[in-house]
This record gives C-alpha cells, structure tokens and sequence, in this order.
C-alpha cells in the first residue's frame, strides 16, 4: 500500500523556499520530499487510522550509546509507551535493509512493538522483535493497540 496523498497546507517564505505545515510542531517547515512524506504519514495517522494527535511526536531526538539521533515519528500508547516507530524516507529512496536497520537503532532505546517504514508509495509494517509477516496498511489505532 502506498501513503494515501493529500493536499497539505504549502506556502513560500520571503526566499521562495516551499514550505509545509505541520500540526503536530504548529510550524512551518521546508517541504523537502521526507518532509512531505512526513506529512503524508501523520496526516494517514490521524485522519484515517484514528492516532490520536497527542500521542505523536516528531523528530525527537534520542540517545544511543553515546550516539544522539533523531526519530522521525513515534506513536506512544495510552500508557505512554512507545507503540508505533515509523522511520520515512523520501519517495525515490528504497526501503531497503539499511532502512530496516536504521529503524532497529532507533528502536533499540524506544521498544516499541511496531516498525513502520515508509517512502510515500511504500509502506511497510512489522512486528518488532516477532516473526510475523509485514503488513502493507496500518490498522486503526486502536486494534494497533489492542495488538500490543
């Protein structure tokens, strides 16, 4: 399944720069193509998956080690534990093994149970840690929940 596309609100800044909006940071940012993406991904979340919008957070950073990183989303349950990473890549970039392994750092300090990879026309959900099949949708928040 690939991100369900939407407007999103755009605009130019005084330099011309495409920007976008985001919600979640009440921000403007530069509309790179992961940005869009970004966008794309918590617009699916909210709008069709149910996410309640204050259970997301954005680019947050992390530690690792002695490593600093930055997550691109993370759902928290209503626990306040991290349920969903999602790790977003721009459209022309492949969900490959480097991605996957990317998202298993990150995860390495959050556990969640659920990896969600995405380019915009790709879109990959895994079971962290379990064998199970990778899932082209996301379900709704709360059977993601329940599931946990």
């Amino acid at each position: 399944m690939s991100l369900p596309r939407r407007e999103l609100p755009l605009a130019r800044d005084a330099r011309g720069r495409l920007k976008v909006y985001c919600p979640l940071r009440r921000r403007w940012l530069v509309c790179t193509p992961e940005e869009e993406v970004r966008q794309q991904l918590i617009r699916h979340l909210v709008d069709d998956c149910g996410f309640p919008p204050f259970n997301l957070a954005v680019e947050r950073q992390i530690a690792f080690g002695q490593l600093r990183k930055r997550f691109d989303l993370v759902a928290y349950g209503p626990t306040g534990r991290p349920l969903l990473l999602a790790e977003c890549k721009a459209p022309t970039a492949a969900l490959d093994a480097e991605v996957w392994f990317q998202a298993l750092v990150y995860n390495a300090t959050l556990a969640a149970p659920w990896l969600l990879l995405t380019n915009g026309p790709e879109l990959l959900l895994l079971p962290a840690g379990r064998s199970e099949a990778a899932q082209s949708f996301v379900p709704p928040w709360a059977d993601l929940r329940a599931s946990s």
